[in-house]
């Protein structure tokens, strides 16, 4: 519901337009089953933004993908 007003926010605050997935995909479909881990490649400086965080099962999944939970959550 608020996807294009948190886009717009994003870059506001600087960040990098090629690391926000929403206008790049606008559909994020898993190929691998691991949602939208699978398009970039885990690192130890990633930050993860979860915008729609429910119960926190995706940031459990990125800390498992990143194996150190990458650099700020």
């Amino acid at each position: 519901m608020y996807s294009e007003e948190m886009y717009h926010i994003l870059l506001d605050k600087r960040f990098p337009q090629n690391n926000i997935l929403f206008p790049k995909y606008k559909l994020l479909i898993a190929e691998c089953g691991l949602q939208y881990f699978d398009i970039y490649g885990a690192g130890e400086k990633e930050t993860f933004v979860d915008g729609g965080s429910f119960n926190g099962d995706t940031i459990m999944d990125f800390i498992s993908w990143t194996e150190s939970g990458g650099k700020k959550i």
